[in-house]
């Protein structure tokens, strides 16, 4: 015969040998916190190999890119330095002209010479260009010197080579 409801709620709770449960239960959880210790042990070392790859890779990658920004600052200077190469040899060239026709007075030495206002109106313009070619020539070193100098401020300065620290 099934009793009431509230019955049942006046049993009082089954009483179950205390210390043979505690031994199992030390004894389960003995067991499964070693299997867990050396399972998180190993994912921990496979995860230690695996983030230390993932760290260098990173650190090769970002000094690569950082030798390719190296690489494009050397050639920005260097395409002005190489036109400053062209140019120099034929301000030199021009400048050697100048000053050789200035020296001798006139340019040429086989036909009888200008009269001297028109002597001295040719030599004023080439004295004009002369100044002109010095002016060009100074203006030719210092921008070479002065490209080379940002590009070793720039590649010291600001692209450095990501060194962790």
């Amino acid at each position: 015969k099934p009793r009431a409801p509230a019955q049942r709620l006046r049993r009082g709770p089954r009483r179950v040998r205390v210390g043979v449960v505690r031994n199992m239960d030390v004894g389960v959880a003995q067991s499964a916190g070693v299997f867990g210790w050396n399972y998180n042990r190993a994912n921990f070392k496979y995860d230690q190999g695996q983030r230390w790859q993932r760290y260098t890779t990173g650190r090769k990658m970002a000094m690569a890119q950082v030798g390719m920004f190296r690489e494009d600052i050397t050639d920005l200077a260097g395409v002005s330095m190489s036109k400053m190469k062209v140019y120099g040899p034929i301000y030199g060239i021009v400048i050697t002209v100048c000053v050789t026709v200035f020296v001798e007075g006139r340019s040429g030495l086989k036909f009888p010479g200008p009269p001297v206002f028109i002597s001295q109106i040719y030599l004023q313009c080439l004295a004009c260009g002369i100044g002109f070619i010095t002016l060009a020539m100074y203006l030719l070193f210092h921008s070479a010197m002065r490209a080379q100098v940002a590009c070793v401020q720039l590649r010291t300065r600001k692209v450095r080579v990501p060194v962790p620290t």
